[in-house]
């Protein structure tokens, strides 16, 4: 249901945007390594575990990919992200919000795709413009995480993870009720239906109207 209003092939509530970090990489680490969702952190560390990301992308919700026995490789320009892809690359890693990095999107992306390795988007406050719930994905990004708070004005205990449906379903696989690395991640019925609400919701304004609401408070 929400993957059709946000117009991708498949979409997880999760915990929060956080929650998507960890996920998302669980999801790219299970499925480069055709692995059982217990072999991460642990066992991944020794096979395909390296992330892609830019020197000024890097921050402090890394944890959330670390956890997941993840590798951070840093890259500043676009001759050094094409190169940085080995055999043990498994996902490039993109933060929406940076204030800096010399690589845009699209060149992301493309890249990473040149590759054969997913993108994953975190792009936890990036809402509003509504548009941005569609825009990354119609972009080329196979993942992409959104607080479920914040712009979205869900549950606050809650996020989106957005993208492919491969992805996604391993995602899933990595998260309660089953025994994986986002175990304690568990997402109420609660937190799924007020998510859902949410969206709705959301969908039924427009970027005018909530401007001119937060420009009223302020």
């Amino acid at each position: 249901y929400l993957a059709g209003k946000l117009k991708c092939e498949a979409a997880l509530v999760t915990a929060g945007a956080s929650s998507g970090l960890t996920l998302g990489t669980a999801a790219c680490l299970t499925v480069a390594n055709r692995c059982d969702i217990r072999a991460i952190p642990q066992e991944v560390m020794r096979e395909k575990n390296e992330v892609v990301v830019q020197k000024a992308h890097r921050y402090g919700y890394d944890q959330a990919l670390i956890a997941c026995g993840a590798k951070m490789i840093e890259v500043e320009t676009l001759e050094q992200y094409d190169r940085a892809f080995t055999d043990k690359t498994v996902m490039a890693h993109f933060f929406n919000a940076a204030d800096g990095g010399q690589i845009g999107r699209e060149d992301w992306i493309a890249v990473a795709h040149k590759h054969g390795v997913p993108c994953f988007n975190d792009a936890a406050a990036d809402m509003p413009p509504i548009s941005n719930l569609w825009n990354y994905t119609q972009m080329g990004f196979d993942l992409v995480t959104f607080s479920g708070g914040k712009g979205i004005r869900g549950p606050q205990n809650a996020g989106l993870l957005l993208g492919k449906r491969e992805l996604i379903e391993a995602a899933a696989r990595n998260n309660n009720p089953y025994d994986g690395v986002a175990r304690g991640q568990k997402v109420a019925k609660e937190q799924i239906v007020g998510m859902v609400a949410a969206i709705d919701w959301l969908l039924e304004q427009s970027d005018e109207s909530m401007e001119k609401e937060f420009r009223d408070r302020a």
